[in-house]
């Protein structure tokens, strides 16, 4: 087994971290349990109070959301200190910023719970909800758009390098306080952004939406589309689509919307006015497509106190490694089957080779499973799993993959939704991939310095299981039917031979 990089090891060493979100429309407590790069939830629970509903009318927080507030903060507080944890992360956000009762809240909230409330500047809330998009999209090269109930933050990131940003004092929460038509308040919009774009260092043609309006939207999206994987990261929508999807909104009644989609009471209400806004920030920003990240503002305070070498890592490979230590009857071989793999690979890109290590490290983590629904349970666990750094696409294909290493063929549900966001020609290479892994665990999983290897030859030219020596363990009526079925898949013959041996 080859010893972890040191980065690796920082990577995945567990932590423990709480934020606590205070926005204008709901107030939040996540609790992070996990490897440093990319902790799992541990507890997640949010109240909708609008605070700043009466904002942009009265300039003050509304007086049940306060009570409603204050009650939840007393709350987190209680359950934080439950499980042990001492740093809690109390960040506010617009409408705590701009009201003029904003500090005596922040008192009140000290007097409740001990917590210091950290009240973000606009730029400073824009700049955290960009790096969110970054712990869950490493990637990114875009304008990250964060929808709160009382402002936008709009901020411009590359690759984890957050540049101009700004806020604008509008939501959906206070669209419909201005008073004037949909049209001037796009003309007001546009003028809000001029300033900040003028900053940049260039157009995007991405963007990053981030907020539960912008979820919310999503799901309305997808519904209309039929699209059959209702995971919201790194879900994209056409600017095209975007615009079909906020018609829909518009004549759809919303207590229709939300028996169609589950969407919340209190989030459905604000649709109309959260999809008119999103529509018009991105006609001025001119971006063709748009992707649905769930992580922002939170996930961007964690991801703020990362040190380098954590925050360089691979979030879907540290995900995949930490499940793999958990669950995999021989943890740390994902390199070797990465190995034994690899000529199968010839001409794929570094995603997909990402993609196929994070397969690696997850193909026998569900050997507790009754055998005949492996495949089954490995397939689901993969679409539904929490992972970062990986598009649908990539998800599918990981799915497809540890599907194939289990079964032959998938279940027709599965095999549907495969065809439907895969390339016939990347359905093979899983399938391969997946009887490959089958042939690599028939052989005794074997690492070292003298193990079995795939030999594939080019044109048709056949797919040879080469041993290094006559090995009983590596012989055999499964071997041999495993490496046929791989065979199969390639359209071409099977053959074993023994390697040549040195003179």
């Amino acid at each position: 087994m080859t010893n972890p990089a040191p980065a690796d090891v920082a990577a995945d060493a567990p932590i423990r971290a709480a934020v606590v979100d205070v926005g204008s429309n709901s107030v939040r407590l996540v609790v992070y349990d996990g490897p440093a790069r990319i902790p799992d939830v541990f507890a997640n629970e949010k109240t909708l109070c609008g605070l700043g509903r009466d904002l942009a009318r009265t300039g003050r927080l509304a007086p049940d959301g306060v009570t409603r507030a204050k009650a939840a903060l007393t709350r987190f507080a209680a359950m934080t200190a439950a499980l042990g944890i001492d740093r809690v992360d109390v960040v506010a956000t617009a409408a705590v910023r701009e009201a003029e009762d904003g500090p005596a809240f922040v008192e009140t909230v000290a007097g409740a719970t001990g917590w210091s409330a950290r009240v973000l500047s606009g730029e400073e809330e824009a700049r955290l909800a960009a790096l969110g998009v970054a712990f869950g999209i490493p990637d990114a090269c875009g304008w990250v758009v964060d929808m709160g109930g009382a402002s936008v933050e709009v901020a411009a990131l590359d690759r984890g390098h957050v540049g101009a940003r700004v806020s604008l004092p509008v939501g959906p929460l206070t669209l419909g306080d201005l008073p004037v038509s949909e049209g001037q308040r796009e003309a007001y919009l546009r003028g809000l952004l001029d300033a900040a774009l003028a900053r940049t260092n260039g157009e995007h043609e991405m963007a990053y939406l981030v907020g539960g309006s912008a979820r919310a939207i999503a799901r309305v999206d997808m519904l209309r589309r039929g699209y059959p994987l209702p995971v919201l990261h790194g879900y994209e929508i056409t600017a095209d689509d975007f615009e079909r999807t906020r018609a829909m909104i518009r004549k759809t009644p919303p207590a229709q919307l939300r028996a169609a989609t589950g969407i919340g009471a209190g989030r459905v209400a604000l649709l109309r006015e959260a999809s008119e806004l999103l529509g018009a920030l991105l006609r001025r920003l001119d971006v063709r497509r748009s992707v649905v990240s769930s992580f922002g503002l939170r996930e961007g305070t964690v991801f703020d106190r990362m040190p380098p070498a954590v925050r360089e890592a691979d979030p879907l490979l540290v995900a995949a490694r930490t499940v793999e230590r958990r669950h995999a009857r021989f943890p740390g071989r994902a390199a070797a089957l990465d190995q034994f793999v690899e000529p199968l690979l010839l001409g794929a890109d570094g995603d997909r080779r990402r993609w196929v290590r994070a397969a690696c490290h997850l193909h026998d983590v569900h050997w507790r499973v009754h055998p005949d629904y492996r495949h089954e349970v490995a397939f689901d666990e993969a679409m539904r799993a929490t992972l970062c750094g990986v598009t649908h696409v990539g998800r599918v294909y990981i799915a497809l993959v540890l599907s194939h290493r289990y079964k032959k063929r998938p279940g027709a549900q599965h095999g549907e939704l495969a065809a439907a966001l895969l390339p016939p020609a990347q359905r093979t290479e899983a399938a391969a991939l997946g009887r490959a892994m089958r042939l690599w665990t028939a052989l005794g999983s074997p690492d070292g310095p003298t193990v079995p290897t795939l030999v594939v030859g080019q044109g048709g030219a056949g797919v040879t299981l080469r041993l290094p020596a006559p090995d009983p363990r590596w012989r055999g009526e499964v071997v041999e039917n495993r490496l046929r079925a791989l065979a199969r898949v390639l359209g071409t013959q099977a053959r074993v031979e023994l390697a040549p041996t040195a003179s």
